[in-house]
C-alpha cells in the first residue's frame, strides 16, 4: 500500500511539473517583449581635451589621476620621470638619470631591472607593450603628450587585463589643439645633455595634421652611459 502511494505521489508531482512548465511556455508565448537596441557611440574626438577629461575624472570613483604637462615643460622635460613624478602610488626610477626607466604602481613591477613591466603603457587608447608585457619608452615621444591619465590597480582593466599594477594612457596633441602652429624647444644641462625638439600643427575643416621631432644627446656621468637618438612622429586625421 505504501509503495502504491509513493508511486502515485511521484506521478502527481511529475504531472504537476509538466503542467506548470506548459503554462509558463504559454505565458511567454503570449507576452510580447519590447525590442532592445544597443548602439555604441565612438568618442567624439580621438584626442580629447584636458578640460573635458578633468570634468569626467571629477565624477570618477576609481583610483585615477590626470597629469598635466606643466611640471614636464618647466623642468628638464626629457624623461618619464620628469612627467609623472608626483602621482600618488606611482614610483618612477631611471638608471643614471636616463631613458631606461622603471615604473612601479602600488608595488607592481618593483623587482624588474630597468624595465617597465607590470604596467601597461597606452597611447591614445592603443597599448604599446610588447607580447611579454614589457614596454619601452623608445616608442614614445613625450614632447607630443598633451596630458596623461594614470589608472591604478583594477581601474586599468578598461585597457585590458594583462597587467596588475595599472596603466598610463598618454593623450597626444593634434594639429587642432596645439597651443601654437609651430613650437621649438631647446634644452641643455650637465654631462653633455642637449635636446632640440619641434612641433608643427595645422587644421582646416575635416583635415588635421601634426608632426613632431626630437634630437637627444647625453654623454653621461660614467662610461657606457651615453644616449644619442632621434624621434619623429606624425599623424593625419580627416573626417
Amino acid at each position: 500500500m505504501i509503495k502504491n502511494l509513493t508511486h502515485r505521489g511521484k506521478g502527481l508531482a511529475l504531472a504537476s511539473g509538466v503542467f506548470s512548465f506548459l503554462l509558463l511556455i504559454s505565458g511567454i508565448a503570449q507576452n510580447e517583449f519590447p525590442t532592445v537596441v544597443v548602439v555604441g557611440h565612438p568618442p567624439a574626438e580621438i584626442s580629447p581635451d584636458l578640460a573635458t577629461q578633468q570634468s569626467l575624472f571629477s565624477r570618477y570613483a576609481g583610483a585615477a589621476t590626470i597629469v598635466e604637462p606643466g611640471d614636464f615643460t618647466l623642468s628638464r622635460g626629457s624623461y618619464l620621470s620628469d612627467y609623472i613624478r608626483f602621482v600618488p602610488g606611482v614610483l618612477v626610477t631611471a638608471a643614471q638619470g636616463s631613458e631606461d626607466t622603471q615604473i612601479s604602481i602600488r608595488g607592481s613591477g618593483n623587482l624588474e631591472n630597468d624595465t617597465i613591466a607590470g604596467t601597461e603603457l597606452v597611447v591614445d587608447g592603443i597599448p604599446i607593450n610588447q607580447a611579454d608585457g614589457e614596454a619601452y619608452l623608445q616608442d614614445l615621444d613625450l614632447n607630443s603628450v598633451k596630458f596623461a591619465e594614470v589608472y591604478r590597480g583594477a581601474d586599468a582593466f578598461r585597457f585590458g587585463g594583462i597587467t596588475l599594477g595599472g596603466s598610463i594612457n598618454f593623450i597626444t596633441y593634434t594639429g587642432r589643439d596645439l597651443p601654437s602652429p609651430f613650437n621649438i624647444r631647446l634644452s641643455g644641462g650637465s654631462f653633455g645633455f642637449t635636446e632640440q625638439s619641434f612641433q608643427v600643427g595645422w587644421a582646416s575643416g575635416p583635415w588635421d595634421l601634426y608632426a613632431a621631432g626630437i634630437d637627444h644627446t647625453l654623454e653621461g656621468f660614467r662610461d657606457w652611459s651615453q644616449e644619442n637618438y632621434q624621434k619623429f612622429a606624425a599623424r593625419s586625421v580627416t573626417g
